[in-house]
């Protein structure tokens, strides 16, 4: 499925970026900026990304089976809530990494990915990033 995404955070080099999918642009900032927690871990974990590190209990995979290798986790809020953001990790014409949000998952009742998730996951694997611009 073909679809767009706008750059929201560029490291120094320029060689990875975190963008948001622009199809959900409007829900998944309003998640971010609704609650205080989740926007500053958000800019802890982009910080994370954008200076190549990572941190599995922030930033991990969700290789639930083949075809969903590049979809990832921010998990943003612990206990009750486990809340976070399901993204992408593309390379772009082989010159940059990007990681692009692209579904929030406002509350999770547990630490393993119910069918809902699972069919998030899935349906998120078939993405295809046709265009990623600058805002």
């Amino acid at each position: 499925m073909k679809r767009t995404a706008t750059i929201i955070a560029k490291s120094p080099d320029g060689k990875r970026c975190v963008a948001v999918d622009d199809a959900l642009a409007e829900e998944i900032l309003e998640f971010i900026e609704s609650n205080p927690k989740v926007k500053k871990k958000f800019r802890y974990v982009t910080d994370l990304i954008l200076h190549g590190h990572r941190a599995s209990e922030l930033y991990d995979k969700e290789d639930i089976e083949k075809g969903c290798e590049g979809v990832i986790a921010m998990k943003l809020l612990e206990g009750g809530d486990n809340a976070g953001i399901y993204c992408r990790e593309v390379y772009v014409k082989g010159m940059y990494f990007v990681v692009i949000a692209c579904e929030v998952i406002a509350h999770k009742s547990s630490q393993k990915n119910s069918h809902r998730e699972k069919e998030v996951i899935r349906r998120m694997a078939t993405y295809d990033y046709a265009k990623i611009h600058e805002p």
